[in-house]
């Protein structure tokens, strides 16, 4: 049963990863429903969560998030007045 959660666990953090790191919207948003995460209404609040996560997964050892998306997100967050901490809003 242990082996069968942490392969479960692996495959939801591969597939959170992936989705992140393409920046892609379907991506993200077939991700979020698969998993029953809510997804915000508003385009400003989706996109602002969606470069939080991306510049907190740069943080991760084995990330797939290049330096090039985390200066990106990093940079639409700040545009946009927002912090790129999770914890922190505008």
């Amino acid at each position: 049963m242990k082996g069968l959660i942490k392969d479960l666990i692996k495959d939801l953090i591969k597939e959170r990863d992936e989705a992140f790191a393409s920046c892609n919207e379907k991506k993200i948003r077939a991700y979020c429903k698969k998993y029953g995460i809510e997804i915000p209404e508003d385009e400003e609040i989706f996109w602002a969560g969606v470069h939080k996560a991306i510049c907190n997964l740069y943080l991760n050892v084995d990330t797939k998030v290049t330096m090039q998306q985390y200066n990106k997100s990093y940079d639409w967050l700040v545009e946009h007045g927002y912090r790129p901490d999770i914890g922190g809003g505008k």
